[in-house]
């Protein structure tokens, strides 16, 4: 596609009228097109309120001139020198394909978006990159910031369905915590318990074996053994127990019941 810029005022102070026009290639792009339209860049304003004790000066660095308008509306045509001898226009081809050419047939509504979106394009690197101009006698300073809309209901809903959640948590562990058996490191009564699986062992050998030989000695090897208790009969206390696999019953705790143990 390329772009013809009018450099002479001829659609007004802050406009510049192009010639489009778009070569076929008989594959892509089956015929030729052109379009004859105008750029304007409409008066910029701002609130009165953000500056004080503007100038002429202060305005046109900051809301721009109609030359600068003129100039931003035909961006996308600048290239810096005049083809041939024509003063009145300049020209500017883009590759095919490209973001400004692209590789298919355009339309008016295509022409229009390719050109704002230059032309807006040029004004936001202009004011990242022109030139800086201070502004004097100004009270306040515009500074960059963000505004955070909060939610509150969602926000306190949030928060309290983790309060809640923690609090039955806490619920569940004083209600299980009851039922755990909880006794103080004692190696006297930790040896009385595993007695029934040291007796397996014949003769007094298994008191002189350590952990590791008494579990891979062949009276023990393939035996699964499990921490369980025996129901007390008549209101007495429930045993505490070594429970065997084959010798015993093969029942399923999911907690301890509370009371007392022996």
């Amino acid at each position: 596609m390329t772009w013809v810029g009018s450099t002479f005022q001829s659609c007004g102070p802050r406009c510049t009228n192009f010639t489009v026009f778009q070569h076929a290639d008989h594959r892509a792009i089956k015929n030729s097109a052109l379009w004859l339209c105008n750029s304007t860049v409409t008066n910029i304003a701002g609130d009165s309120s953000e500056f004080m004790n503007l100038s002429d000066e202060d305005k046109k660095a900051l809301y721009g001139t109609d030359e600068f308008a003129r100039i931003a509306a035909g961006a996308i045509a600048w290239t810096g020198y005049f083809p041939g001898d024509w003063t009145s226009r300049q020209v500017r081809s883009y590759l095919r394909g490209s973001k400004w050419s692209p590789n298919r047939m355009v339309s008016t509504d295509d022409v229009e978006d390719l050109l704002s979106r230059f032309t807006i394009g040029a004004i936001a690197a202009f004011d990242d990159h022109g030139h800086r101009y201070q502004l004097q006698n100004q009270h306040a300073r515009p500074t960059q910031g963000q505004r955070l809309r909060v939610d509150w209901p969602y926000i306190l809903g949030l928060l309290g369905g983790v309060c809640l959640i923690q609090l039955a948590a806490l619920v569940c562990l004083l209600n299980f915590g009851n039922k755990s058996v909880i006794r103080d490191e004692s190696f006297l009564s930790m040896a009385m318990l595993l007695r029934p699986v040291v007796d397996r062992i014949p003769g007094q050998m298994g008191m002189n074996l350590s952990g590791h030989e008494i579990k891979n000695h062949p009276r023990l090897l393939w035996k699964r053994i499990r921490y369980d208790y025996r129901e007390g009969k008549n209101g007495e206390p429930n045993q505490v127990d070594i429970f065997f696999q084959g010798r015993d019953d093969a029942i399923s705790r999911r907690s301890w019941a509370p009371g007392v143990y022996t």
